[in-house]
């Protein structure tokens, strides 16, 4: 996690073979996915479905990168 004036950045990593869930606390509905390794563009087998703006479900071995501002 980083933060500079009004933004902050957050990299979430999974190095498990399962999905993990977790949770992130004040995170926006506003905030930007920057990276989602798991996305069919890396060939990864596709993001995980959101369950809730603050509780993230991570595919196995695979990193997010989180902007909000």
């Amino acid at each position: 996690y980083r933060s500079a004036p009004g933004q902050v950045l957050i990299c979430l990593f999974n190095f498990t073979k399962q999905q993990q869930h977790t949770d992130v606390p004040g995170l926006p509905e506003t905030a930007i996915l920057l990276l989602d390794s798991a996305a069919t563009q890396w060939d990864g087998p596709g993001s995980a479905p959101q369950e809730s703006p603050s509780r993230i479900l991570l595919q196995p071995e695979s990193v997010l990168i989180i902007l909000w501002r």
